[in-house]
């Protein structure tokens, strides 16, 4: 949608919007104090009215990357990223860092408010954080300790070749997200969150169940196909093959994968989405094929982000906390920095964090459940 072209054929106009503006604020180095463009240049730019405008604004400010600023405007809180590391060591730096070259980027939703809320808490604990990516160089250790970096928390599926190299040159770590045998790790209850999904719809009369998970080689996407699939046996449910499919975490792939599954000769009459993005994506190829959510195909996403609230219907979802994630992750960076389970020969120690679901409108009882 860059100078008024669309980006998507099915993505909502707010989204897109949201997602362009998102980028710019991390990827086009706006200074200190910087104000977006005003609404009545936004709504110029994108061809749209000045509503759908403020709906973008509002996704924005909701993850604490603008304030809106009465009769001034919209004034970026959260400073374009710099990939590379921090220039001082005048500061004690918490380094947070994703996969490189990866589809596991910080301005995904989840990874982009789960970010922000870790920031506030570090800061509480008088740490600084910022966040790269990770590559395969000899010379990470050296940056790292360099630049003055006390713990590095490793997200998602970081390179094992690169979670080796911090072992083996004693780089405080925790790894979030992944396990690895010798760092602690802080984990999502995917699997859990799986199985509360299912047994809702389940519970709603639902047996023709599909799961959109994510990439497959991902930690998470496995913990998600385990739990569907313990859950569709614990309860008796048939599996069919055709309605586990796979996306890569995005809108698009949502929206790909639901089309697919809906042009089955016999398609699901509920799907379980393994994030919210492609939950939400999902959902548009449902309203686009003309079917109506959730009468006649009931939709759970994963995560529960701001966006989840605000689609039409609203989004049902199981996901965790995320302050109290954030605040999870905090403090268990600082005191693996100011006491490492590593030196003190401690084995490293693995937490797991709940999920919970969150009822929207998303989700129908089909007649004859004992829920109708």
């Amino acid at each position: 949608m860059e100078k008024g072209e669309p980006v998507s054929t099915s993505q909502p106009l707010y989204l897109q919007i949201y997602t362009i503006l998102k980028k710019r604020i991390f990827d086009e180095n706006y200074g200190e104090g910087a104000f977006l463009p005003s609404e009545r240049e936004l709504s110029e730019e994108f061809q749209v009215e000045r509503a759908t405008v403020r709906r973008s604004l509002k996704l924005l400010s909701d993850e604490n990357l603008i304030r809106k600023i009465p009769g001034t405007g919209s004034k970026i809180l959260f400073p374009s990223p710099n990939s590379s590391l921090p220039k001082t060591i005048d500061t004690d730096w918490i380094s947070f860092v994703l996969p490189g070259n990866s589809v596991t980027k910080i301005s995904e939703p989840f990874m982009a408010l789960l970010f922000n809320d870790l920031e506030t808490e570090c800061r509480k604990l008088g740490y600084s954080l910022f966040y790269t990516n990770a590559t395969s160089y000899e010379n990470l250790p050296a940056l790292i300790r360099e630049h003055g970096v006390k713990t590095v928390i490793w997200v998602s599926d970081v390179e094992r070749s690169i979670l080796d190299l911090a072992y083996k040159n004693k780089i405080n770590s925790i790894v979030f997200g992944n396990e690895y045998k010798h760092f602690p790790s802080i984990a999502v209850d995917y699997f859990g969150g799986s199985q509360i999904a299912l047994r809702h719809l389940i519970e709603n009369g639902h047996q023709k169940i599909a799961l959109i998970n994510g990439i497959p080689n991902y930690y998470t996407a496995r913990m998600r196909l385990d739990g569907y699939y313990t859950a569709m046996l614990r309860n008796k449910q048939p599996i069919v093959q055709d309605y586990v499919v796979n996306g890569d975490w995005g809108f698009e792939s949502g929206y790909s994968c639901m089309r697919r599954l809906l042009a089955l000769s016999a398609p699901p009459t509920a799907v379980f989405a393994a994030n919210d993005m492609m939950g939400l994506g999902a959902l548009k190829a449902a309203t686009d094929l003309g079917l109506s959510v959730p009468e006649d195909v009931s939709i759970i996403g994963g995560d529960n982000i701001k966006q989840s609230q605000y689609s039409s219907p609203t989004l049902t979802t199981v996901g965790p906390s995320i302050p109290q994630l954030a605040a999870l992750l905090a403090q268990y960076a600082v005191a693996s920095e100011q006491n490492s389970p590593a030196e003190k020969g401690v084995p490293p120690f693995k937490i797991i964090v709940p999920v919970v679901l969150y009822q929207r409108a998303s989700v129908r009882t089909l007649s004859g459940s004992g829920n109708s």
